[in-house]
């Protein structure tokens, strides 16, 4: 969750890490906090059979996840 100030804006010093890359974002943490290195375990699936996410929804599911989510979206740049 993202904590706000009392009129709803960001706290200008909080890092807010990325799942796509969150073994360099967990380094910048480990970095800034003098911490030793460590690195994630990592378990990847191989689902020859998996569809992308994209494929899943029908157009109405999208609207109403973008709906939904739309302050994350926008927040993070996301595309959906």
């Amino acid at each position: 969750y993202l904590e706000s100030n009392i009129d709803g804006t960001l706290y200008p010093n909080i890092f807010i890490g990325r799942f796509e890359n969150l073994q360099e974002d967990f380094n910048k943490i480990q970095e800034e906090l003098n911490l030793p290195i460590l690195t994630l375990p990592h378990h990847k699936h191989h689902n020859e059979k998996r569809v992308p996410y994209r494929e899943m929804y029908n157009e109405k599911d999208k609207s109403r996840i973008e709906k939904f989510y739309e302050e994350d979206i926008c927040q993070f740049k996301y595309i959906f």
